[in-house]
C-alpha cells in the first residue's frame, strides 16, 4: 500500500514524507528500545531528564531569496520544507512520553544556529526542563530557521541546564538532531566530551543527504548514545 502511495508522488513531496516516517520510526524507537522498563515495580521505574535539541540552520527552511548553493537572503518555510517534518516529529516524541504532573520524566527544548552572515554562535534554552506536554508543543511550532550550525554550542547549553537542573535520581539525555556540518561555535566533539564527563547521554540523529554523519556518530558514541539515519 505504501509503496502506491510513493509510487504517486512527486520527488519533493516522496522525499519528505519519508523522512517523515522515518522520524516517527525513530522517535517510538528510541522510546521502546531505551527508555522502557519491563516488569518494573514504580519505585524502579528510571526517570529521565531529557532535552530535544534540535537544529535551526537556514538549511532547515527554504531559500526564498536568492540560493544556498551561493547566498541565500531571505529563509522562510514552505510545506516542503526540511523543518515542517522534524517538528511533527518531535511532537511524537513528546506525545509518547504521556507528560502531566506526576510523570517520572521532564522533557526540555534547545536550539542551536548561528547568526546570518556573522560567526557569532547561537544557542538558547526554548523550553526548560518540564512535565508540561503542551508548553513543549507550543515551543515546537514556534521554531523557525535561519544561519550557520553551531552544533557544539547546542550540546553545551543542553548539558548546563541538565547538570544544573536535573533531579539526583533522573538520567540525563540529549536527543540531538541535525542537517548539517557545524560550521561556527565550539567543537561538538569537545562538547560531548563535556557531556560524558556530566553523564549525559546523547542519542543523535543525522536527518538529511547532507548531515555530518560521522560527526553525529562520534557524539553519540562518545556518551554512550545512539546514532539514527533519517536521510530516507
Amino acid at each position: 500500500m505504501w509503496m502506491e502511495v510513493l509510487e504517486k508522488m512527486d520527488p519533493d513531496s516522496k522525499r519528505q514524507f519519508q523522512l517523515l516516517i522515518g522520524f516517527a520510526i525513530f522517535a517510538f524507537a528510541v522510546v521502546v528500545s531505551y527508555f522502557s522498563v519491563v516488569e518494573a515495580d514504580t519505585e524502579d521505574t528510571p526517570q529521565y531528564d531529557i532535552y530535544l535539541v534540535i537544529d535551526v540552520s537556514g538549511s532547515m527552511g527554504t531559500c526564498m531569496d536568492g540560493s544556498y548553493s551561493t547566498t541565500c537572503y531571505r529563509v522562510g518555510i514552505t510545506n516542503d520544507s526540511p523543518i515542517v517534518p522534524a517538528k511533527k516529529a518531535a511532537v511524537e516524541f513528546v506525545d509518547a512520553f504521556q507528560l502531566d504532573q506526576s510523570s517520572d520524566h521532564r522533557i526540555g527544548l534547545a536550539i542551536f544556529h548561528g547568526a546570518d552572515r556573522s560567526p557569532t554562535p547561537i544557542a538558547k534554552i526554548i523550553v526548560e526542563l518540564d512535565n508540561n506536554s503542551k508548553k513543549l508543543e507550543a515551543g515546537i511550532e514556534k521554531l523557525k530557521p535561519g544561519g550557520a550550525t553551531a552544533m557544539g554550542d547546542g550540546i553545551s547549553i543542553a548539558t548546563q541546564s541538565l547538570s544544573e537542573n536535573t533531579r539526583p535520581d533522573a538520567q540525563k539525555v540529549i536527543v540531538l538532531l541535525s542537517d548539517g556540518m557545524s560550521n561556527v561555535g565550539s567543537d561538538p566533539l569537545i562538547a560531548a566530551g563535556i557531556a560524558k564527563d556530566s553523564n549525559v547521554t546523547i542519542f543523535s540523529v543525522a536527518y538529511g543527504p547532507y548531515a555530518d554523519v560521522r560527526t553525529l556518530k562520534s557524539v553519540a558514541s562518545l556518551t554512550g548514545g545512539k546514532y539514527y539515519n533519517a536521510s530516507t
